[in-house]
C-alpha cells in the first residue's frame, strides 16, 4: 500500500482520480491544499492544477523524495527540475482516466500505480508527444461539447422544438455513438462513417462541408509547447 497525496483534488481531473483512487487500489488518501507542502513520508504525488498556479506553489514546498506526477498541461519535466524536484512524471489522460500517457516511459521510480487508475497506461519516447496528446486528449473534451452545443443550437433556432429536447437529443446522439465505438477493439472509421452515409443522402452533403479540426489540433499543440517555453523563461527571470 502507497501513501498518496493528491493536488487539485477539488477541480474536475483531481477529484476524478480520488474517488478512482479510494473505489479501486487499497492506497491511503491525502488530499493537499495548494499552500501545503506535501509530508515527505508520501510515496506518490498527484498534482492536478491550473498552469498559472503551479509556481507559486512548488516555491512553497519542501523537496521530498516522493514521485510527482505532473497533470499540468504544457509544463515540461525541466520546470520541476529547476525547481529541484528529480522524480518526476509528466503525464495527460482524458478525464475518466480510460487512456493516459506519460513521461519519462521509464522512470527513477516505478508506475504501477498509474496502471491501477488507467485503463491502460502507455509510457512515450519523446516528452514533445504529451504536447501533441495535449490537443487531443487534454482539449478534446470541450472541442466535442462545443460541437455539441453547436448542433443542439441549430435544433433550437430551426424548429419549435424546447431548449431541454434539442440538448437532450444531442447528449442522446452523443451517448449512443460512444455506446458504439465503446463495444469495439478496434474501429474503422471511414467504414463506419460510410455505412452511416448514403450515397447522395443527407449525411455526406453534410460531411462534404464539414471542416477539418485539424488546424485547431496543430494551434492547440502549438500553444502547449508555448507554455513550455514561457515557464522556463519565467523561472529563469526570477
Amino acid at each position: 500500500m502507497l501513501r498518496v497525496g493528491i493536488v487539485g483534488s477539488q477541480g474536475h481531473l483531481g477529484s476524478h482520480l480520488s474517488d478512482i483512487l479510494m473505489r479501486n487500489t487499497p492506497h491511503e488518501i491525502h488530499h493537499i491544499v495548494r499552500d501545503e507542502s506535501p509530508s515527505l513520508d508520501l510515496d506518490v504525488v498527484f498534482v492536478a492544477v491550473r498552469p498559472q498556479d503551479l509556481g507559486e506553489m512548488l516555491d512553497s514546498w519542501e523537496v521530498g523524495d516522493y514521485l510527482l506526477v505532473s497533470f499540468v498541461a504544457g509544463v515540461p519535466i525541466s520546470y520541476y527540475q529547476e525547481k529541484g524536484f528529480h522524480n518526476v512524471v509528466r503525464a495527460m489522460c482524458n478525464l475518466y482516466f480510460h487512456n493516459l500517457a506519460y513521461y519519462p516511459p521509464h522512470p527513477r521510480k516505478p508506475l504501477e500505480v498509474l496502471d491501477q487508475i488507467a485503463g491502460r497506461a502507455f509510457g512515450v519516447d519523446n516528452e514533445d508527444e504529451l504536447n501533441v496528446l495535449t490537443s487531443v486528449v487534454g482539449s478534446g473534451l470541450a472541442y466535442t461539447i462545443g460541437l455539441m452545443e453547436q448542433m443542439s443550437n441549430y435544433l433550437l433556432e430551426h424548429t419549435t422544438m424546447p431548449a431541454e429536447w434539442c440538448e437532450a437529443t444531442v447528449i442522446e446522439l452523443f451517448s449512443s455513438a460512444t455506446n458504439y465505438t465503446g463495444t469495439h477493439d478496434f474501429i474503422n472509421f471511414q467504414e463506419t462513417i460510410s455505412a452511416i452515409a448514403s450515397k447522395g443522402g443527407t449525411t455526406e452533403a453534410g460531411l462534404e462541408a464539414m471542416p477539418s479540426i485539424e488546424k485547431a489540433l496543430e494551434l492547440a499543440t502549438q500553444r502547449s509547447r508555448e507554455l513550455g517555453k514561457e515557464f522556463g523563461n519565467a523561472d529563469s527571470e526570477e
